[in-house]
């Protein structure tokens, strides 16, 4: 019965783990990311590649092997007007509030993000 219970949560951690291919030079790699990254990481890839201007936080969702994620409920912070996204843009304060509690993961690493 151990045993059984130790496969059991072999199979729990491969939940948590979401596999994509990657090419780079033709040569096709399986990547493994944990999908708890995923979030914090997703945050800190909008804040890079709209230079700074913007951050999307505060995102919720469910990740499923079939059609990936779906992520609800964003907030978006704006450089360039407090509020253009609604009341729960905070502008250069949220911003600055998410990166006062964020931590770098894989996954920031691994898409070769900054430290904010």
């Amino acid at each position: 019965d151990d045993d059984e219970e130790d496969d059991d949560e072999e199979d729990d951690d491969e939940e948590d783990d979401v596999f994509a291919m990657r090419e780079l030079k033709g040569v096709t790699e399986l990547l493994t990311v944990d999908v708890a990254d995923v979030p914090q990481a997703f945050s800190h890839f909008t804040h890079s590649v709209t230079h700074g201007v913007k951050l999307v936080c505060d995102i919720q969702g469910v990740w499923n092997p079939t059609d990936g994620f779906l992520l609800t409920d964003p907030v978006i912070h704006s450089l360039k007007k407090k509020t253009t996204n609604g009341a729960t843009d905070k502008g250069k304060a949220g911003i600055d509030k998410f990166f006062e509690t964020h931590k770098c993961n894989a996954l920031c690493r691994r898409l070769g993000l900054d430290d904010g």
